[in-house]
């Protein structure tokens, strides 16, 4: 199926389970279910978009360490490639040799405290998204101190809502490029469609002829009656 194709199915499908749970209960506010279940699609497109494996991203700099061609020092490039532990075949003196070693074991070092501090940059993005629409989502540390040398960015998420026809609409945005790469759009479908499913499965189970059922299933927008 083209991917404009899908995005156009699975957001239809979406919109008629938000009007199909409007009608459960006409008193709970549209926008409340909307948000509501907003933040329940981001949840679970946090847990699907990808983050690098810290062994994988190891593997790769000592990989990139141990194939790079060419270095600089005090601004002059060395040929590095061909070179051993046990020696140099480029015969550089030991002294200039052994400043190029440690000048790059430094250098990897910080490239892969770098690297290791991003790896929850993407997932982080639905985050800031829970935080836009005043809520929140459950993540692990790693992901909530992300950061690339320094930065986060939330501005890398927006959301729209609007009143079309006089009824409540939201758009959620994420721009995050980081995100894009590893996997945020499919996480989203895929979040929705578990949504869609998930709300399929408790309508043939009867949920909603209870408000104890309804709180239980969707606690965020039907509320438990008072003791």
């Amino acid at each position: 199926m083209p991917l404009a194709l899908k995005i156009d199915v699975v957001t239809t499908r979406f919109d008629n389970m938000l009007n199909d749970m409007a009608r459960i209960d006409p008193a709970v506010e549209f926008r409340t279910i909307v948000v509501q279940m907003a933040l329940r699609v981001i949840q679970g497109a946090a847990n699907r978009t990808h983050a690098a494996r810290i062994e994988d991203i190891k593997r790769a700099e000592e990989l990139y360490f141990q194939t790079k061609e060419w270095t600089t020092l005090d601004g002059k490039k060395y040929l590095i490639q061909g070179t051993g532990t046990q020696g140099h075949m480029n015969h550089y003196p030991d002294a200039l040799w052994g400043r190029i070693q440690r000048f790059r074991e430094i250098r990897s070092a910080f490239r892969l405290d770098a690297k290791l501090n991003a790896r929850g940059l993407a997932k982080q993005s639905w985050l800031h998204m829970a935080e836009q629409l005043g809520g929140t989502i459950d993540v692990p540390a790693y992901v909530r101190s992300a950061n690339y040398k320094g930065r986060q960015y939330p501005g890398d998420v927006s959301h729209q809502e609007d009143m079309a026809d006089g009824k409540y609409g939201l758009t959620i945005i994420n721009s995050s490029p980081i995100a894009g790469y590893a996997g945020g759009l499919a996480a989203l479908l895929g979040s929705m469609q578990g949504e869609v499913g998930y709300f399929t499965q408790n309508m043939a189970h009867g949920f909603y002829k209870t408000l104890e059922g309804r709180a239980a299933k969707y606690p965020g927008i039907f509320v438990r009656s008072a003791a």
